[in-house]
């Protein structure tokens, strides 16, 4: 048995193309060319039907994929077992989060974690998408908002809220809103919201927010902005507006008013053990999470 010609086989596939696989391990795509050649040769079957474009598995090819790529995650899950029997928190980490939360918040602390995790190499991608963690090689990503049903392990790091804010300016030029209809006569900001729209929640219990804002968006640091130019009432997170609301810049529309929009949690795929370096990083933004956010 050849392993480094199945190796070459399911990083070819995975990969979707003999130069994505070659730059994944490292060797001219000739090499592995000549590997698949021999893997089929071996095994007296052709596994993939080659084109100048693409490339395809054969019946066979599929059901020789799938028993081979669930072997080699178990070895490559046991060689990181093994690398992490010293429990030293080292390597790379490929972390993935929100812009808003990276660039405002995970940036103060990242100095802090490297000090205190020298040996950790970080790789932070910025992106409000939630990002296929297996597909794209994520150890571990921070996401906002309610978490759907998936195989992904969760730790929940903290909670938040959603809020309607505004200038005192512009409040003091379009009127302040006192009750939830009156928002349909303003300039609106807001998040892309779920399919049924956000419902806020208030005294009177849940309260639909019927409004269609001039500006929808994904990244709550553009409706901070554009509602401190005064262009409007955003709808908020109030990590992101705190600042702003303590400075008196922005305040509070509709204050008993707000909806939960679940919190910030860490995820990580479930088919992998917690190594040290994911456990480390996940406690450390979990801390800071409680104390500085």
């Amino acid at each position: 048995m050849q392993l480094n010609e199945t190796l070459a086989f399911v990083t070819v596939v995975d990969s979707g193309s003999f130069t994505a696989a070659g730059k994944r391990l490292g060797v001219p795509k000739s090499t592995l060319s000549r590997q698949l050649t021999r893997l089929e040769e071996r095994l007296g079957t052709r596994l993939l039907q080659r084109t100048t474009r693409k490339i395809s598995l054969t019946e066979t090819g599929k059901a020789y994929f799938a028993r081979c790529k669930s072997a080699i995650d178990e070895i490559a899950n046991a060689e990181r077992l093994a690398a992490d029997v010293s429990g030293i928190p080292k390597g790379r980490l490929k972390v993935s989060a929100p812009f808003d939360f990276g660039r405002d918040t995970l940036a103060r602390w990242l100095p802090e974690f490297r000090e205190q995790y020298p040996e950790i190499e970080l790789e932070l991608l910025l992106s409000q998408a939630r990002v296929d963690m297996v597909a794209e090689g994520f150890d571990v990503a921070l996401r906002g908002g309610d978490l759907p049903d998936s195989s992904l392990i969760s730790r929940k790091l903290g909670a938040s809220e959603l809020v309607l804010i505004a200038t005192p300016d512009y409040l003091k030029r379009r009127g302040r809103p006192v009750a939830v209809a009156d928002l349909a006569a303003h300039d609106t900001i807001g998040m892309r919201g779920p399919p049924g729209g956000f419902v806020l929640e208030g005294p009177q219990g849940p309260a639909p927010l019927h409004w269609t804002p001039w500006l929808s968006t994904n990244e709550f640091g553009v409706i901070v902005s554009v509602v401190l130019a005064g262009h409007g009432i955003g709808l908020c997170g109030t990590k992101t507006a705190g600042p702003h609301l303590s400075r008196g810049d922005i305040e509070r529309v509709l204050p008993e008013y707000g909806v939960s929009s679940g919190g910030l949690y860490a995820v990580y795929p479930s088919r992998h053990h917690l190594s040290p370096k994911v456990r480390v990083f996940v406690d450390f933004v979990a801390d800071k999470a409680a104390s500085d956010w």
